[in-house]
């Protein structure tokens, strides 16, 4: 997504945007969107909170400061 964020405004065009997002973070979206991987460990879990975090998705406030709460025990614990 970095790489996408990075393109200059202006240079994304209805005409490029698909091919764009193929070449950058597509194929991983597509991945995590058809076959999200379990995760397999506590850093697992705290990479996936901070990707829905990311995202911007959520709608319930309280739901996202559960897991930011959640994220912070985590990373906490990957410190420590």
């Amino acid at each position: 997504m970095a790489e996408f964020m990075a393109i200059p405004n202006g240079a994304i065009t209805r005409e490029n945007e698909d091919a764009l997002v193929a070449a950058t973070y597509g194929p991983l979206d597509d991945k995590l969107w058809h076959a999200t991987p379990p995760a397999t460990s506590n850093r697992g879990v705290a990479e996936a909170i901070r990707y829905a975090l990311d995202e911007h998705s959520l709608i319930d406030r309280v739901a996202e400061a559960i897991l930011i709460s959640a994220l912070a025990f985590l990373d906490l614990e990957r410190v420590s």
